[in-house]
């Protein structure tokens, strides 16, 4: 029964996909879900989902999942793209972002500005690594699933 349900969970996890697809996809999504707007992570997950007929709820769920490390990652990756263009490190501590987020997305922009863009550049730079080694990693882990998996089509 153990064994039936975890075919069925895979199943659904790949749609339809190869375990190649499977792993693009989601290293996809997880680049794309740290890119530092928060906002801008949904509409590109979806967006790319739907054009290269991913599996749409899984991302928007591994989005989800990875969101705390988003924000996590924010703070660095503006500190980065700074370093990066020779400029130093921005005075930004977790509370004074936590007040920010709190005043709502249009003041987030309004008050980061120009910081959200050497955010952006810093998330640029550390996305290639962070899609080849996600992918690597993932395209490893998937090989043992089998492409096309057969359920049966009796419940118990």
């Amino acid at each position: 029964m153990f064994k039936k349900f975890i075919q069925k969970i895979k199943k659904l996890l790949k749609q339809g996909m190869s375990s190649k697809t499977l792993a693009v996809s989601l290293s996809f999504g997880l680049v794309f879900s740290l890119i530092p707007l928060p906002w801008a992570s949904t509409l590109l997950i979806s967006f790319i989902g739907l054009r290269l007929r991913w599996n749409i709820p899984l991302l928007l769920l591994l989005s989800y999942v990875v969101f705390p490390l988003q924000l996590f990652l924010l703070i660095p990756f503006i500190n980065f793209g700074r370093w990066m263009t020779g400029l130093g490190t921005f005075d930004l501590t977790v509370e004074h972002l936590s007040m920010i987020l709190e005043s709502g997305w249009l003041f987030f922009i309004r008050a980061l500005g120009l910081q959200l863009v050497f955010a952006l550049f810093g998330w640029l730079v550390v996305s290639v690594p962070t899609f080849l080694a996600s992918w690597l990693l993932l395209r490893r882990l998937l090989k043992k699933w089998p492409d096309n998996m057969k359920m049966d089509s009796g419940e118990n």
